[in-house]
């Protein structure tokens, strides 16, 4: 499984702990640094890399798994492009793509970087087949309900 956008490994560090082989991406030292802590406390094993997600070839074969967790929603405003050929490098006809976003139906004024459902299916259905769309509320620490947002599984044609 790749993660991209990792942050501080709290995804991917669950994720080894359910038995995924994970690699996990991001752009920023600190939060590699901390993501490595993260699974040495937990006892897991995570493939952690310090690099561009818009500009990345990690010279392995496809991933049967993406999960994005915020990183798309982000990054679609600096270089689409170069994140859909990240995608396309990663994955093979077949593969999962989970994607957490933010949600334009939102009506508060702070969170995530909003998205209209057309926008996700447009961008992404240029490689995927989206086989569900569905608003959910990001969960924050302590489980307090945080922002709302879309959840979309595509799957690589």
């Amino acid at each position: 499984m790749l993660e991209l956008g990792c942050g501080a490994g709290t995804n991917a560090v669950f994720l080894a702990e359910q038995g995924f082989d994970v690699t996990a991406v991001d752009l920023a030292p600190l939060a590699i640094e901390a993501a490595e802590k993260l699974a040495q406390e937990r006892g897991v094993s995570v493939n952690w890399n310090c690099r561009d997600v818009c500009n990345l070839d990690l010279g392995v074969p496809p991933f049967d798994y993406v999960f994005d967790r915020g990183c798309y929603h982000c990054v679609r405003r600096a270089d689409l492009d170069g994140y859909l050929q990240t995608l396309a490098r990663a994955t093979k006809t077949g593969s999962k793509f989970l994607a957490l976003t933010g949600n334009a139906q939102d009506p508060a004024e702070h969170g995530p970087p909003k998205m209209h459902e057309h926008e996700i299916r447009s961008e992404l259905g240029t490689l995927f087949d989206v086989i569900a769309i569905r608003p959910f509320h990001f969960e924050d620490a302590g489980h307090v309900q945080g922002p709302l947002g879309y959840s979309s599984y595509l799957v690589r044609r």
